[in-house]
C-alpha cells in the first residue's frame, strides 16, 4: 500500500494493488508479463 501511494504521487496509474499477494495473481486473469527474475535461473 505504501509503494502504490508513492507511486501515484509520482504521476504512475496503471497498476494493481494485489492484497492477497502473488498466490491471489495466479488464480485471476490479471495480463502478466513473460519475465523471469536472472536470478531464478541459477
Amino acid at each position: 500500500m505504501i509503494a502504490a501511494s508513492i507511486l501515484k504521487q509520482r504521476g504512475w496509474d496503471d497498476f494493481v494493488d494485489v492484497i492477497e499477494g502473488f498466490a491471489w495473481i495466479s488464480k485471476t486473469n490479471i495480463q502478466r508479463s513473460a519475465y523471469v527474475c536472472h536470478t531464478t535461473l541459477l
